[in-house]
């Protein structure tokens, strides 16, 4: 009990007590059996990874993790586009290029926003 408070319980009350103990104590097994495997599952996962000296992340077969990087045809339209004064989402709708399912793609305007943050040097000549 929490403060060591004493709590003086009816006859009818010791079931309750017991109850509300017992459903405590499972949940708090169950969270613990919980975390316990995903604390092994992350350690899995790390065992299976690393960082290559360039600082990708690579498994332990040499093939890359992550997203693959836009074309740099696309990087460069998006900051032509910028430097031209277009909105972020003039130049999402009207620059795209093409998955590895070969579907034309757009941009979403958080990757615009994200290309123009990262080459804002490149964009304020």
């Amino acid at each position: 009990m929490k403060n060591k408070e004493k709590i003086i319980y009816n006859k009818g009350d010791i079931r309750t007590f017991l109850l509300d103990n017992i459903s405590n104590l499972l949940l708090e097994v169950y969270a613990q059996s919980a975390e316990d495997e995903s604390n092994k599952k992350s350690e899995r996962v790390k065992l299976k990874i690393k960082k290559d000296k360039y600082g990708q992340t690579v498994s332990v077969d040499g093939k890359k993790w992550g997203r693959k990087a836009l074309p740099r045809r696309v990087i460069e339209e998006v900051i032509k586009y910028k430097d031209e004064k277009k909105s972020m989402r003039w130049i999402a709708n009207n620059v795209y290029y093409y998955d590895k399912n070969n579907n034309k793609t757009t941009l979403s305007v958080g990757s615009v926003h994200k290309i123009v943050s990262k080459n804002s040097g490149v964009c304020n000549k």
